[in-house]
């Protein structure tokens, strides 16, 4: 897989999150195990929602960037943001006194598979010191 494809694919899954966060909150919290709504829960979702979609639309941008320390620090950011909401994600699953759905599980495996990415990326971009 192409760097350029990688960041699609980031683009892509955040606007999708993004699109449910900020036009459906209180779905998306129901299919992260979340039974009792109101609207903070909403209010506090929709904001991140935002981040979200913006986070999407600078991998939309960078994905076609030629190599450069601006793009090498954005992978490590994301493969730091992502990796904390990784870890953030199993402990409140492991402290969940209710069922957690399966959903959230498949979420957080595709989070660690995007750190994943961002992190081999990372690696491989060359930036003249």
């Amino acid at each position: 897989m192409t760097r350029s494809t990688f960041l699609l694919i980031t683009a892509i899954y955040n606007f999708i999150l993004a699109s449910s966060m900020l036009l459906l909150p209180a779905m998306a919290l129901q299919n992260y195990g979340i039974p009792n709504i109101d609207i903070n829960h909403s209010n506090i979702l929709q904001y991140l929602g935002a981040n979200v979609l913006g986070f999407g639309l600078i991998a939309l941008i960078f994905r076609k960037a030629q190599e450069s320390s601006t793009l090498k620090n954005y992978l490590l950011i994301g493969a730091v943001v992502t990796a904390i909401g990784v870890v953030l994600g199993i402990l409140q699953a492991i402290k969940s006194t209710s069922e957690v759905p399966v959903f959230y599980y498949a979420d957080l495996a595709f989070r660690a598979i995007l750190v994943s990415g961002f992190l081999y990326f990372w690696q491989h971009i060359k930036v003249d010191k």
